[in-house]
């Protein structure tokens, strides 16, 4: 079993940091896991990554504002 780069442990860290922040700060939505659950804006996984927000122009220009700035500062694309 192959273990992760500490650099993208760290990475990850930040989109996941970022994507909470933006959460908590009402500019994404993202889904309720079951009432009364937890709210979840994201899920990472290896190396594909799940993110929730409201289908208005609002959360998804927020959410490609996030991918951005994630982009810029791990060197990889989002696709």
């Amino acid at each position: 079993m192959e273990s992760i780069p500490p650099m993208q442990t760290s990475m990850s860290s930040g989109l996941s940091f970022m994507l909470r922040k933006a959460t908590e700060n009402g500019e994404l939505h993202g889904i309720m896991s079951c009432r009364g659950g937890v709210k979840l804006s994201h899920l990472l996984f290896a190396d594909d990554s799940l993110l929730f927000c409201e289908a208005t122009p609002g959360e998804c220009h927020r959410l490609l504002d996030i991918l951005a700035k994630y982009e810029a500062a791990s060197g990889q694309d989002m696709r």
